[in-house]
């Protein structure tokens, strides 16, 4: 069997991803939109081991529950897999889906309701984000093709409503007049990166994302919104990372309304461009409705919302004699000089008590280990003179060691080691100092030429557990559709166990098949490859010249991966 070789075969399941799955002799075949009961003829796309995945050509037999699909872009944009499948049949996938995983992963032996239907099929999103590109010269919106950034062009999706299709032919008829330029991810250049829309009766919100400091000539696109809506609000977010990652840090009001109003049973909610809240309004209703009944069922006193966020599904449960605490507290850096006050006098108060409670456990003749180390945390947001002033209170404590809080929640990466550099002089030379929940390969660089001495993050492990890789030669995002067949190591310069043993191929492949092995790969490597930036970084340090180090590895590990 290989690559080109024409087959025929019967579908006998969906696999996790909604792609068919049969056997061809004693391989699994996999292949995107078909369907179970179907006979195909398909064409080998490549081969790994016993497994085969291939591109249906020909639908000999079809199966009785294909349907047209409503959207003219199917099959070329990556959004949707099942809408040549009948609407049951997408439920009762979905019911799989989650048996599957709660017994593969899970190890939960359970019977699995039959998947509640939305009372609305089509045009039940009330948030779109559409990717922003150039073809023939011309500003374009679309989805992306799967696993790629190429933009489909279109401003029609049959899931969201005809608002979606009006505000993106405005954005198009600001763009041609103003000839902004869409943004190019391999040169980094233009400006026009994304358009977020958000619309709950009637209310529409509106955020363009930039490459750059300003949208240019912002007021067009307001004359061409006025067109089109009564009621709007505008925004701008401004992303200029060499990042696929969608928003930037920083988002500023324009022009209109600043909020959606939204009402659900009586509570009112005020959503913003960057609240979480449910793209379907209706099932977020049917969920709540069910969880409501679980709660009076099973005679429940105390609810907990954990991570509550604006507490949208806390307020949405609440019931007569039910005692509900939302646990959710983390000020972006950038928040008002009033709020981090308030933050930073609570941080002192805690620490004085922190202090008192650890001598006095120390005091005690049971105490086993009265060699803890006790750190004080300087606050303070992005204000310097702020930050500047706590530390000074944060070391009339005397303690062993001091971290820098409240950072890389929000602000740029320049305001973060501006505020580094504000506080270091005002720390202990000859104790430790810790910067809490940094960061990537570049932030620890950039942090130690500052004066830091060590670092916690969920980064390596996080971003691994997506496919996101740091490697010698910049970071590279492994999903990409290039490295299908690649039979290279994830770093070709690395001799961790993964890099030894396994190719990017192979662990793409793990990744589309949903294995968990994938993530466990992918971590092992991240962590290697931070371990092993900190023994460099530690070996400059002991040999003095780690400022050289330091400004030959911010340009090649701050990239993406050109290969």
């Amino acid at each position: 069997m290989k690559q080109g070789d024409l087959i025929k075969f019967f579908i006998n399941d969906f696999g996790s991803n909604g792609e068919g799955v049969g056997k061809y002799g004693e391989n699994y075949v996999y292949a995107p939109f078909v369907l179970p009961d179907e006979y195909i003829s398909a064409r080998v796309a490549y081969v790994k081991k016993s497994t085969i995945f291939a591109v249906a050509k020909e639908i000999i037999k079809p199966s009785k529950n294909r349907v047209v699909s409503h959207c003219k872009v199917f099959g070329k944009c990556g959004g949707c897999q099942l809408q040549h499948a009948d609407y049951a049949t997408q439920l009762e996938f979905k019911r799989k889906v989650v048996k599957t995983n709660l017994e593969k992963i899970g190890g939960i032996l359970v019977e699995t309701e039959p998947t509640v239907p939305s009372p609305k099929q089509w045009e039940y999103r009330n948030k779109v984000q559409f990717p922003v590109a150039e073809k023939n010269g011309r500003a374009v919106v679309g989805f992306f093709k799967n696993d790629t950034h190429t933009v489909v062009p279109t401003v029609t999706c049959p899931l969201q409503g005809k608002w979606a299709d009006d505000m993106a032919a405005a954005f198009l008829a600001y763009a041609e007049q103003t000839r902004t330029a869409p943004y190019d991810e391999n040169r980094h250049t233009g400006v026009l990166r994304h358009l977020i829309g958000r619309c709950i009766n009637g209310q529409l919100l509106v955020t363009v994302v930039v490459n750059g400091d300003r949208l240019p000539s912002w007021r067009i696109l307001v004359e061409e919104l006025k067109k089109r809506f009564d009621d709007f609000g505008l925004y701008v977010n401004f992303n200029t990372a060499k990042t696929n990652v969608i928003l930037g840090k920083r988002t500023e009001w324009l022009y209109g309304r600043k909020t959606i109003e939204s009402n659900a049973d009586g509570i009112k909610f005020f959503v913003r461009p960057d609240s979480f809240f449910q793209v379907n309004f209706d099932v977020m209703r049917l969920i709540y409705d069910r969880v409501k009944q679980a709660i009076r069922e099973h005679a429940v006193e105390v609810l907990v919302d954990c991570f509550s966020g604006s507490g949208v599904l806390s307020a949405g449960l609440y019931q007569e004699g039910v005692k509900e605490y939302a646990l959710e507290i983390c000020p972006s850096s950038v928040a008002d000089r009033s709020y981090i006050r308030a933050s930073i006098d609570r941080t002192t108060r805690w620490l004085g008590r922190c202090k008192a409670e650890m001598t006095r456990l120390n005091s005690l003749e049971e105490t086993i280990n009265r060699d803890q180390l006790l750190f004080g945390i300087g606050q303070g947001g992005i204000y310097k003179d702020m930050r500047i002033e706590h530390i000074k209170a944060v070391n009339e404590f005397d303690l062993p060691g001091y971290a820098i809080g409240g950072l890389a929640v929000g602000e740029e990466a320049d305001v973060m080691y501006d505020v580094i550099e504000a506080v270091e002089p005002y720390m202990y030379k000859d104790r430790p100092r810790y910067l809490m929940g940094v960061g990537t390969p570049v932030n620890i660089l950039e942090a130690v030429a500052r004066g830091v001495d060590f670092f916690d993050c969920v980064m390596p492990s996080r971003n691994a557990r997506h496919g996101n890789l740091f490697t010698s030669v910049g970071f590279m995002n492994l999903n990409n559709i290039k490295y299908m067949l690649d039979d290279r190591p994830i770093d070709p310069n690395c001799d961790c166990e993964v890099c030894r043993n396994y190719s990017r191929a192979y662990i793409r492949h793990l990744f589309k098949a949903r294995e968990l092995l994938a993530m466990r790969l992918c971590v092992l490597h991240n962590l290697y490859f931070y371990n092993n930036l900190m023994e460099q970084i530690r070996y400059h340090l002991d040999c003095g010249d780690y400022m050289d180090f330091y400004r030959r590895m911010v340009p090649v590990l701050g990239k993406r991966a050109d290969d």
